[in-house]
């Protein structure tokens, strides 16, 4: 297989620990996310960052090939090819991620504030990663 097929879900990995680097920052949503879950700087600083941010790539990866494989699989005739992805990947958040967030987010007790910052997230996330997908 062409290396350049591996292009854009490549780069939509790179989105999302981007968006994620920004999303979470102290100046964003970062200290309510940080109060919500009960996680302090110096625990966030502990253990394998390489790890974390390396699976964190991968998983980011791999949901990437399932959203260029959703995203394909639907004709649309009125949107750009990158309007037609970043709309799938939104709608991926917001009708799959969503509910799972949502699920497990109950079960850990967090606040709505917290919550909405993860799903947020994800929402946010997934329509870059379908955007960078449709405009390759």
């Amino acid at each position: 297989m062409n290396i350049y097929a591996f292009l854009p879900h490549l780069l939509a990995g790179v989105a999302a620990l981007v968006i994620g680097f920004l999303w979470y920052h102290p100046k964003t949503f970062g200290n309510t996310w940080m109060r919500g879950v009960g996680m302090t700087e110096e625990k966030m600083a502990s253990g394998n960052m390489a790890l974390r941010y390396g699976l964190t790539f991968l998983m980011a990866f791999t949901i990437s090939i399932f959203l260029g494989f959703f995203a394909s699989g639907h004709e649309e005739k009125v949107l750009t090819r990158l309007q037609h992805f970043a709309f799938h990947g939104a709608q991926l958040g917001g009708v799959v991620v969503m509910p799972i967030v949502v699920i497990i987010s109950l079960f850990e007790q967090l606040d709505f504030k917290t919550i909405a910052v993860n799903v947020g997230y994800w929402i946010v996330t997934l329509a870059a990663m379908g955007a960078i997908m449709g405009a390759m």
